[in-house]
């Protein structure tokens, strides 16, 4: 049994990747994907312990990425977006103004009166990273970008760099809130060619008008397409004339003119007459199928550079890590300053966290 359930808050593609390598560890499982552009998991049990087989495997999702959700139908909250803009405007005008009067000299450099300044914007723009790099510790998954990211902004604090730490974290998060909006808005064009999918087809049978699924109608068979609704086969017009919109198909604005003899395709939308049309294909062999299953293959599908990227970041956080620790302990070993050496450490994990 192969099903398909929509996720909620899933923000990151890593955790994908991560949701995704723990699931297949689940006894039972046969198959899964995790789709982070449609938002989808994909998951193939046996029949006899489907039920028990999608429990473990929520259950694991949820402990790689707690704030996950992975629905039975589509769940959508909305205004998180202006919710998160509003939060990092307001960190950043925090920040510029605790760092103008430090310029303008009202405020000193490493002074405790000027780590209150910056705090309000650090703890309005990094609570969240903060809450979740503890969560990951105490969950056993410690290397990932948000402890990346704490440990960084903590040892810039640390050093007395208040206003590095800060900017790291409202810049990291302007980052996250940029690339959220173009996941979004590919998961729109996505949806969008997704909704050509027609939903039923008018059969003739010995003249009169029965709605049926598309994929219920046989190659040769007549069907009505009525002003408004999308071709649900590819055939050839037998009577009537009309005009197709052809956008979601081409992108082609024009709409295109058609008279009987003319050849029809399925996804296009019927904008005038009613059009009675001889079927060629069957429903799985016309070109709304094939145009969808190249998008679901396309997008569950990896590439080899989506592969890369996976692998390569499993092992960034942990390598720029070990490396600062290293630069900050082995050089004092060797007679050189600790505070200097731990500075440079520090430093190392600032630039890293882009």
């Amino acid at each position: 049994m192969r099903k398909q359930y929509v996720l909620e808050d899933l923000d990151c593609a890593n955790c994908a990747r991560e949701m995704e390598e723990a699931a297949a560890k689940v006894p039972g499982v046969e198959y899964v994907n995790v789709n982070f552009l449609t938002m989808k998991i994909t998951l193939e049990a046996p029949d006899e312990s489907y039920d028990r087989v999608f429990r473990e495997v929520v259950k694991t999702c949820r402990g790689v990425e707690p704030d996950c959700k992975i629905l039975t139908k589509k769940n959508r909250l909305g205004g998180e977006e202006k919710k998160e803009l509003i939060r990092i405007l307001i960190a950043a005008v925090l920040f510029i103004a605790a760092k103008a009067l430090e310029i303008a000299g009202v405020l000193e450099e490493g002074n405790w009166i000027t780590l209150l300044a910056y705090l309000p914007a650090y703890v309005l723009a990094g609570y969240e990273v903060v809450w979740k790099a503890l969560r990951g510790i105490f969950r056993g998954r410690i290397f990932d970008e948000n402890f990346l990211m704490t440990l960084a902004t903590v040892g810039a604090v640390a050093a007395g760099e208040y206003s590095e730490a800060v900017a790291v974290m409202v810049l990291y998060q302007i980052g996250e809130f940029l690339q959220d909006l173009a996941v979004a808005k590919s998961r729109r064009s996505v949806s969008e060619l997704m909704d050509i999918r027609p939903d039923s087809a008018r059969l003739l049978t010995d003249g009169k008008e029965e709605v049926v699924k598309p994929e219920d109608v046989p190659v040769g068979s007549l069907i009505l397409i009525h002003p408004g609704e999308k071709v649900p086969l590819d055939g050839i017009v037998v009577e009537g004339h009309s005009f197709l919109d052809t956008a979601a198909l081409t992108g082609e604005s024009v709409p295109r003119e058609i008279n009987p003899g003319d050849g029809i395709t399925s996804g296009c939308v019927n904008m005038r007459g009613v059009l009675t049309v001889k079927t060629e294909k069957t429903f799985g062999e016309s070109s709304v199928s094939r145009i969808l299953a190249l998008i679901e293959d396309g997008t569950d599908n990896k590439s080899h550079a989506e592969k890369f990227i996976s692998r390569f970041a499993k092992w960034y956080t942990p390598v720029v890590v070990i490396g600062a620790l290293l630069l900050a302990v082995l050089p004092p070993l060797f007679g050189g300053d600790w505070s200097f050496w731990l500075h440079k450490a520090v430093t190392c994990l600032v630039i890293s966290c882009p």
